[in-house]
């Protein structure tokens, strides 16, 4: 048989504290979010950090952290839909890459081919595959050389 644990008042006061305290980290919360929306919202309107600081009673530098918290927000909500925008391309483009082969096994037309290099090439484009991208010429022990950078642009694989 299960016996209930008796509380005492110390075990109260935490449990009373406790969730006084969640209810001052959800009020905390909420300010934050309707000041950054403030903060946002004058931003918008060309104010300065030290105008906005003095219009809503803080700290230029809490200004600053709630300006750079709302630009991580957009940044992440623009990277995913940008994401999602590669994803479709990427499969539109492989369907079409797939139906400009099946055309070429079937004709043989060098046109059909072209054009699956084209979507081939385009895909590579899209994922930045065809970016340049920097070598630094080193000796045989590989160590640094005195000798300028090299630039070497990735291959479409096609």
């Amino acid at each position: 048989m299960c016996v209930p644990k008796k509380r005492t008042p110390a075990t109260k006061r935490r449990r009373l504290v406790g969730a006084a305290a969640a209810k001052v980290s959800t009020e905390a919360e909420e300010s934050r979010a309707e000041r950054r929306e403030q903060v946002a919202r004058l931003l918008a309107y060309h104010r300065t950090y030290r105008e906005i600081a003095a219009e809503l009673g803080c700290s230029i530098g809490t200004v600053h952290e709630d300006r750079e918290a709302i630009l991580a927000g957009y940044r992440e909500r623009y990277r995913e839909a940008g994401d999602q925008m590669v994803e479709q391309e990427t499969a539109s483009l492989d369907r079409m890459e797939r139906e400009a082969l099946d055309a070429w096994r079937e004709s043989g037309d060098v046109r059909a081919l072209e054009a699956a290099l084209k979507c081939k090439a385009r895909k590579h484009a899209l994922r930045g595959l065809d970016r340049p991208f920097k070598l630094a010429s080193t000796d045989p022990e590989g160590n640094a050389s005195p000798f300028a950078v090299t630039v070497v642009t990735r291959g479409t694989g096609v």
